[in-house]
């Protein structure tokens, strides 16, 4: 099944597609490239209004996630617009909901844009670049959406005891995240003839960040029990080497007399603070293997730094996540993406 770009840029190229598809047989589905692939077609919702999508509609829905065919219209991924008074187009583009990877959403907008758009992933976050008429190259973050069809919507709402429902946020009308752009004509410049650009007319959006911050009030009780630590782990890391090696087997074993110090804060709070615990020499090994690198070309060993420094703050880190003081949160900021 041939995947490629579909060349549409502009609302007359979109129409003069749609008019020369044949559609499947028995049905409305008219595929926009490889017919094989026949979930992702083209939609005339009106003579204004096409969508592109990479979803098939399911009046009667057997799984939750599925789309009927007017959700499939409302979220697909391109909407091609066009003014019946001016004749001014646009194109809207709209992310995957929910907060977690929408592959084949990213494939097909990266497919279905227009020519002068590039659809590019960085750092876990997508965006929609376009050169404006002084062809510097400006991108826009394409946020993820929270709405979702009300079926979607009242099941995860009431999945209290489901960890995933309860990180994600979901609502039941547009919220408008996605981007639109109003194509434009100007003359070049450098040429001097009429040429074309999308300009951004919606969706300056904020791009989420994580940032971390460590609490130190809370911290400051187990200040110096946190340096007794770091130091002591300096000293030994040298004799601990055999139990933080690549070797699952002993892994295994320092993470189980480790106990719960892993994975309850209280428990190595409490660890922290008595120098006789039992589980202070396997919870050290174990932080240990945790800020080790392998070597692949010469000793074939894992090792921990040599840096004391180095040493001191990674250490302190994995530290202020196993007794809680490290806390994430998100924020949302502006960023001045142009190139």
């Amino acid at each position: 099944m041939a995947m490629y770009r579909y060349n549409l840029n502009s609302f007359s190229d979109v129409v003069k597609h749609y008019d020369s598809i044949k559609p499947i047989r028995g049905t409305d589905i008219r595929p926009l490239g490889d017919r094989a692939r026949k979930w992702e077609h083209i939609v005339k919702v009106n003579r204004n209004k096409y969508v592109l999508t990479h979803i098939l509609p399911s009046d009667d829905a057997e799984y939750i996630y599925q789309e009927d065919r007017k959700g499939m219209i409302y979220r697909a991924p391109i909407t091609w617009l066009r003014d019946p008074k001016t004749g001014i187009e646009k194109i809207r583009i709209r992310n995957g909901s929910g907060d977690y990877a929408h592959t084949s959403t990213y494939s097909f907008i990266d497919r279905a844009t227009p020519d002068p758009m590039y659809f590019t992933i960085d750092n876990g976050k997508q965006f929609i670049r376009a050169r404006n008429m002084n062809n510097i190259l400006q991108t826009h973050f394409l946020p993820k959406g929270k709405w979702v069809h009300e079926k979607y919507y009242d099941h995860w709402v009431n999945a209290h005891d489901n960890w995933w429902a309860n990180s994600q946020v979901f609502v039941k009308n547009d919220d408008k995240a996605y981007l639109e752009f109003e194509l434009q004509e100007f003359k070049n410049s450098s040429t001097g003839e009429w040429d074309t650009m999308y300009k951004l007319v919606h969706g300056q959006h904020k791009e989420p960040v994580t940032r971390y911050r460590i609490d130190k009030q809370g911290k400051k009780k187990y200040g110096q029990a946190c340096k007794d630590l770091v130091e002591w782990a300096w000293t030994m890391k040298d004799l601990l080497a055999d139990t933080y090696q690549n070797d699952w087997q002993v892994r295994t074993q320092m993470r189980e007399q480790a106990g719960e110090c892993i994975n309850v804060k209280s428990e190595f709070c409490s660890m922290l603070l008595d120098e006789d615990d039992e589980r202070r020499t396997p919870t050290v090994s174990w932080i240990l293997g945790q800020i080790s690198t392998y070597d692949y070309y010469k000793t074939m060993r894992t090792s921990v730094t040599d840096d004391p420094q180095k040493f001191r703050r990674q250490f302190n880190n994995q530290v202020n996540e196993l007794a809680g003081f490290k806390t994430k949160h998100r924020e949302f900021i502006e960023k001045d993406r142009s190139v």
